[in-house]
């Protein structure tokens, strides 16, 4: 369970988003207004499913949702020239995942590492982070879905699929996550 709300978390730094603009009527953001620390004030995922291969027991699937609740400094932080962001801060994720035998809800602490930073570009309202890390490598995006001088929503929709590193003894082999993220940043 901790490794799948890590991943969890993961993807709600790392996203992948729609490819289509919900909201024609939103201005176009600037990269100006992006620019500065955003605070996390809600984070919660829809319409999750995953599907995990493990060793002795073949495939389980089932479907999950995830609340992020009880923010301490939780930011993302945007420059430019050069463009990086990085996150800093923690809340508390609350999983429920359900499958086919069991469901059960876990709640972590998850805290950010500011050290880490991603380069990021803004085109059409959408945001572009290119990772290179040990835990992913490549150009994942949200969608800004509402805009103003003080606050940033963001939905992404994933399917990601994540191999466990040999090194790590789960019993799982890999895993396939579909779902939808939402973020609402303030200033």
């Amino acid at each position: 369970m901790r490794k799948f709300i890590y991943v969890i978390f993961i993807l709600s730094f790392f996203l992948t988003a729609c490819s289509d603009n919900e909201n024609s009527n939103l201005p176009l953001a600037t990269e100006s207004d992006i620019v500065g620390t955003w605070s996390l004030v809600d984070f919660y995922s829809k319409d999750g499913k995953f599907t995990m291969s493990t060793v002795s027991n073949g495939d389980i699937s089932g479907s999950f949702e995830a609340k992020a609740k009880d923010f301490n400094n939780a930011t993302t932080t945007f420059s430019q020239n050069p463009n990086e962001s990085y996150d800093s801060g923690s809340f508390n994720m609350e999983l429920q995942v359900k499958t086919a035998i069991s469901s059960g809800t876990q709640t972590e602490i998850v805290t950010a590492d500011p050290s880490i930073k991603t380069e990021w570009s803004l085109s059409d309202n959408t945001l572009f982070f290119n990772f290179e890390n040990d835990f992913f490598t490549g150009q994942l995006s949200a969608q800004i879905i509402y805009f103003d001088e003080n606050k940033l929503e963001l939905k992404a929709n994933f399917e990601e699929n994540i191999s466990t590193p040999e090194d790590v003894n789960l019993g799982v082999t890999n895993t396939k996550f579909k779902g939808t993220i939402y973020l609402t940043y303030t200033k």
